[in-house]
């Protein structure tokens, strides 16, 4: 069998990544409200992580969404992947907190209709 490619030039494209609340660094925040915070994301241990930063304020704001729903959050890491000569940066990155949504209930069994 033959496999046919093409080579399709872009310059970044969309990411998404959603993940759990307890898989965020809570330690990376400083005393100052200015600067950035910095993830490197590995996806195995052979590849070049990928940079992706935050302002300190989209931090700060996203650990206060995680801490306002009690534990039933997720977390959905947005932006967009560039190749550098460095490697691999995820720009414009954002975060997105939506409330996690309980499973629905189990159904319940047939009753067993009444005896005459």
């Amino acid at each position: 069998m033959t496999r046919r490619s093409a080579v399709i030039r872009t310059r970044s494209f969309k990411l998404s990544w959603v993940m759990s609340p307890e898989r965020i660094p809570r330690d990376l925040i400083a005393d100052s409200p200015t600067g950035s915070v910095e993830w490197q994301l590995q996806l195995s241990e052979n590849t070049a992580p990928i940079a992706a930063r935050f302002t300190q304020n989209d931090y700060q704001r996203m650990l206060r969404e995680i801490d306002a729903q009690h534990g039933g959050a997720m977390i959905t890491l947005q932006g967009y992947l560039n190749g550098t000569p460095a490697g691999f940066l995820l720009e414009r990155t954002s975060f997105k907190v939506d409330r996690r949504r309980a499973p629905p209930p189990a159904p319940k069994p047939p009753t067993a209709p009444p005896t005459p």
